[in-house]
Formats: C-alpha cells, sequence, structure tokens
C-alpha cells in the first residue's frame, strides 16, 4: 500500500509528465516532504520515493520544466486540496 508521501510524489511525476516543454508549473501541495525533496534538495531514505524523485528531475530537466511550490493548508478550506483528498479516499476503497 502506497504512503501519502508516495501519492504526493507520484502526482507532481504525472503532471510533469503531461506538462509541455518550456513551461513554468506551480505545484500547490500540503506535503512539506514533497516540496523539500524536490525544492531543498532534502535527504530521502525511501528508496521507491528516491525513484520518483529521480524521475521528476530528469523528466524536468529533459523538458526544461521550473517548478515553483505554494505550500497549503492540508485538510483545510483549499477546494482542491479537499477534492484530491476525496478522491484518494475514494481510489484506497475501491481497491
Amino acid at each position: 500500500m502506497a504512503t501519502n508521501n508516495e501519492m504526493e510524489m507520484l502526482a507532481i511525476l504525472e503532471c510533469i509528465i503531461d506538462a509541455p516543454e518550456h513551461t513554468h508549473l506551480e505545484v500547490h501541495t500540503d506535503s512539506k516532504l514533497s516540496i523539500g525533496w524536490l525544492a531543498f534538495n532534502y535527504a530521502c531514505n525511501k528508496e521507491h520515493i528516491q525513484r520518483i524523485r529521480d524521475s521528476i528531475f530528469a523528466i524536468r530537466e529533459v523538458k526544461d520544466i521550473t517548478m515553483f511550490f505554494m505550500k497549503i493548508k492540508g485538510h483545510g478550506s483549499d477546494r482542491g486540496n479537499i477534492l484530491v483528498d476525496r478522491e484518494a479516499v475514494r481510489q484506497t476503497h475501491q481497491k
């Protein structure tokens, strides 16, 4: 079963895969760890998350994508975060 941190990183990976080249992405996330891993090069001791991070860095470089991270309040009043949390719960219960 995937952790919330892994799912946050996978969501960012999917965004960067889908983004056109030479794009500026504004990533809104409630994950301090995702921001730390991707913007501040925090150490990552989870091999599966390190692989995701490496993929994000590689794709970002090849596609010339810049990323800006916006920390939002988790489980708060951010409409997008509420919708994503509901979808994650729905997906979990379908399995």
